[in-house]
């Protein structure tokens, strides 16, 4: 998502975007280019998503390991 923004005009080196089948532009950000994005005016909505569906697994996952630890350590 980062890199679509980027190309789609964040940045005037990339104004000729991805480039074409024969000769794709597929570098990398540099350091400098990558403090100049404005990430205010990136749609991450995608990503935040996916971050909240895998926290929410993570959580679950974590919460059943500590009750579990529990109950054997109160059941020994």
């Amino acid at each position: 998502m980062v890199e679509a923004t980027r190309r789609l005009g964040q940045l005037k080196a990339f104004a000729n975007g991805w480039g074409d089948v024969k000769s794709p532009n597929c570098r990398g950000f540099t350091a400098q280019e990558f403090q100049a994005l404005d990430f205010s005016k990136m749609d991450l909505s995608e990503y935040y998503t996916e971050i909240e569906a895998r926290s929410a697994d993570l959580i679950q996952s974590d919460m059943e390991e500590r009750v579990d630890a529990y109950l054997n350590a109160v059941q020994n």
